[in-house]
């Protein structure tokens, strides 16, 4: 083989490799946004020992207020709004963590970490 011949080779391995490269990154951002949520995790801290709000509570108002993420695409999950709409739950004082992540190659969750006002709660109910 000559050499122009082999720089030849070369650079269409270099090319099919590229090729490859960009197409599965494509791919897989394709692919990726048409993955489902198929649970949602409220870990709720109580600034006290009682607890007023509870994970199942937040889910409730996620399904009431037609937010809930469990069955959408992920790429269509707005995680600002569901915070939003959280934040307005009663005696919800701030909420962190607010994630979409991949459980497994078939489960996809959206995860959160609440924080509840029990004394403002109690406090409601005295006055």
């Amino acid at each position: 083989m000559t050499k122009t011949m082999l720089h030849i080779i070369r650079l269409l391995i270099l090319l099919l490799l590229g090729g490859a490269l960009i197409g599965g990154v494509l791919w897989s951002r394709m692919r990726g946004g048409g993955d489902i949520c198929s649970d949602v995790e409220v870990e709720i801290v109580n600034s006290e020992s009682s607890s007023f709000v509870t994970g199942d509570s937040i889910k409730s108002e996620l399904q009431r207020r037609g937010i809930n993420p469990v069955g959408r695409r992920m790429r269509d999950i707005n995680t600002d709004e569901i915070e939003r709409k959280i934040l307005q739950v009663p005696h919800v004082e701030s909420l962190h963590h607010v994630h979409i992540w991949a459980l497994s190659t078939e489960e996809n969750a959206l995860t959160a970490l609440g924080v509840s006002d029990s004394t403002a709660y109690r406090r409601s109910l005295l006055t």
